[in-house]
């Protein structure tokens, strides 16, 4: 099972790859890892939320929402992306 940092890592991974940044945003549903619990999941984005690094609205589905990295953190997040991708 993956460690909260790695689930941390592995999300802004997948956004900073897609170009998912302020006003563009990604479905709940894409964001999902089917290897982790979905409860887990979502208290890992709300706290991702809370920090600031993650921006977050109500998708086009009720009870779903859209993420995308917020741009304040543009230099913190990429240096937390590139300190991955460099150590694969």
């Amino acid at each position: 099972m993956l460690s909260v940092e790695e689930i941390k890592i592995w999300i802004l991974v997948k956004l900073y790859r897609r170009d998912y940044w302020g006003h563009c945003m990604m479905d709940e549903d894409d964001l999902v890892n089917p290897k982790i619990p979905r409860k887990d999941q979502v208290k890992i984005l709300k706290e991702m939320i809370n920090k600031g690094i993650l921006l977050r609205k109500p998708g086009i589905k009720s009870g779903k929402f859209r993420y995308s990295l917020n741009l304040r953190e543009k230099a913190y997040i990429e240096n937390i992306v590139k300190k991955e991708l460099l150590k694969d």
